[in-house]
């Protein structure tokens, strides 16, 4: 089989990561994969926002328990968190994104790292807190979420696939 169509079909969503951080490189990678994404009239709306440090790390954590009104952590205990968001005023924002974010996690994979898409970034930003988090992040209130991904080492075996649909 094609490399390229392996990697698509082999991809499961990893929910348990071990603690070691990705090195500069290697997200580098990921990151530019999700660059070269496809965007509406090559607008190129999406914006990839890394999060890794501790603190930042718990920041982002505290607001998505309390926006979702959790007690577990909604990214998994990931050391490392990237944030999509798309300005508003472009083509097809949320198509953008979306592309970003399928790009990066197929390039994750195909380096031997897991990744999951977490919806929790939607409503957290979809809060008050929310909206202050994302101006302390440097974005304005054009650039709406669209999603977000941990990503990092797999603490075991991957996923087995889940039957597919006609």
């Amino acid at each position: 089989m094609n490399e390229t169509i392996q990697n698509l079909i082999t991809r499961r969503s990893v929910r348990s990561y071990s603690n070691k951080s990705i090195p500069d490189d290697v997200l580098d990678q990921i990151l530019d994969a999700g660059s070269y994404a496809p965007s509406g009239m090559n607008q190129q709306s999406a914006k990839a926002i890394v999060v890794q440090s501790k603190e930042r790390m718990q920041q982002l954590v505290q607001l998505a328990k309390a926006a979702e009104q959790v007690d577990h952590n909604p990214f998994y205990d990931v050391p490392t968190v990237i944030l999509v968001f798309a300005d508003a005023t472009q083509l097809a924002p949320l198509e953008d994104g979306c592309n970003v974010l399928e790009n990066m996690m197929l390039a994750a994979h195909a380096i031997g790292l897991g990744s999951c898409w977490i919806y929790a970034a939607k409503v957290l930003f979809s809060t008050e807190e929310g909206a202050a988090f994302q101006k302390e992040l440097g974005l304005s209130e054009t650039d709406q979420i669209v999603g977000s991904i941990a990503v990092g080492y797999p603490d075991g075996a991957a996923p087995q696939p889940k039957p597919r649909k006609e």
